[in-house]
């Protein structure tokens, strides 16, 4: 396998202002497409430390791969530093000038010069359009290594990366490719679906390697082999079998495959069925609305929420009786329940989802602990409430909540729940 290093550039990544989410996205890529990330090699915005650590990269691996630094001021250096590396001087690239005065058009701005310098490349490098921004990518095939250079804002490097240089450089270095197939599971503890899998772990064939990968409320189990361009059509056959037979074991837990959420699949599977949603969040404030409308096509499923943090918003907006809130108290499966029926009148959706807890880190008491959650479902058929025990962390909690909500629902619009109490 073939080997690369990134070096991500800039002093906002080592004094921690900013995190660096390339490096790892670059090399999850690389890794799929059979070439070894070696090291990442963060530097600050100064010429000498990124220099060296191009020369310490050329050392160790073929592929060098830099992000950041590229912008119009004076603390971006990557140019000048690749001009010194490369022994070639700056020239005007027309065509990213014309990007560059087309990009700032659309806006409704000028291009200063300092815009226009970012036009400017090393004369000895292949340019990489970008379509997103004004910083093009540089390609370098020197000193018998490929040095590849690109803008650090992560949505333009990402499509550079995959329109311009994955495929070139697995042509160029890679006659071997990782094939991944994963299963997103909701409700089950890794440990649990470890021990759920001991069987089918023993009988895995050998090439295959089995990975889980938690978060807060999921985990993702992925499997993974190497393969071949010449053998990759056989090879899928084989991941999808196994992969197929983990599902079949794991059953209604399994919530989506390979890049789906959760708020993926409830809008795919809502809007599929015409159905609609509106959503009554006290304790997670929000965040349930939020993951919904990241979702492209959100609108055609999500019809609206009520974020009902005071028990006064709860009476006044959606029909909560004052009395349940005081002989039941606002963490309770009989206000979740009327939350969740409020909410489905209010709207006229198909579907009520409401959540109130106690998210922390104050607030709990010693029958209703900080963690403690209620959910709530209602449709034509009925509602229901589940009661959820979380954790201390408030945003954990929060998370745990709102993943736990949309499971609900998926569960529910499955037929997994059954029908409400009226």
């Amino acid at each position: 396998m073939n080997s690369a290093v990134i070096i991500p550039v800039g002093d906002e990544l080592l004094n921690g202002s900013v995190t660096d989410t390339n490096s790892a996205w670059i090399a999850s890529r690389l890794f799929l497409s059979g070439i070894e990330v070696k090291r990442i090699l963060c530097v600050g915005d100064t010429m000498e430390e990124l220099l060296s650590a191009i020369t310490l990269a050329t050392q160790i691996a073929d592929i060098i791969i830099i992000t950041g630094g590229l912008g119009p001021t004076k603390d971006d250096i990557t140019k000048h530093a690749l001009c010194i590396w490369s022994g070639s001087a700056l020239k005007r690239d027309e065509p990213s000038y014309q990007r560059i005065l087309q990009y700032m058009k659309a806006r409704g701005r000028e291009v200063n010069s300092l815009n226009a310098s970012q036009a400017d490349v090393p004369a000895a490098c292949r340019v990489l359009p970008n379509i997103n921004g004004t910083a093009p990518g540089m390609w370098f095939d020197l000193h018998g290594k490929t040095l590849i250079s690109l803008p650090g804002v992560p949505y333009e490097m990402k499509a550079i990366i995959e329109d311009f240089v994955l495929q070139d450089l697995q042509s160029r270095y890679s006659d071997s490719l990782i094939l991944e197939s994963s299963l997103l599971v909701s409700g089950v503890p890794e440990s649990e679906l470890a021990l759920l899998l001991e069987g089918f772990e023993r009988d895995l064939p050998y090439r295959l390697q089995i990975a889980y990968l938690p978060e807060p409320g999921l985990v993702k189990l992925k499997l993974r082999l190497q393969s071949s361009p010449a053998n990759k059509s056989a090879d899928l056959i084989l991941l999808n079998t196994w992969i197929d037979k983990a599902a079949d074991i794991i059953g209604i837990a399994v919530l989506g495959r390979n890049g789906d959420t959760l708020e993926s699949v409830i809008i795919s599977d809502l809007r599929s069925a015409g159905k609609t949603l509106a959503i009554a969040e006290s304790c997670t404030g929000g965040t349930i609305g939020s993951m919904l409308v990241s979702i492209p096509g959100a609108s055609d499923v999500f019809v609206g929420g009520v974020m009902s943090y005071s028990n006064e918003m709860k009476v006044s907006l959606l029909g909560v009786d004052s009395e349940i809130l005081h002989s039941h108290g606002a963490v309770s499966e009989a206000v979740a329940c009327a939350m969740a029926v409020g909410v489905r009148k209010l709207s006229q959706s198909d579907y009520g989802l409401s959540v109130t807890g106690i998210a922390g880190p104050d607030g709990g008491s010693k029958d209703k602990p900080v963690g403690t959650v209620w959910i709530g479902i209602a449709d034509s058929t009925g509602v229901q409430a589940f009661h959820f025990r979380f954790e201390q962390h408030r945003m954990r909690n929060i998370r745990k909540a709102s993943l736990a909500a949309l499971d609900i629902l998926r569960k529910k619009h499955w037929g997994f729940l059954g029908k409400g109490s009226n």
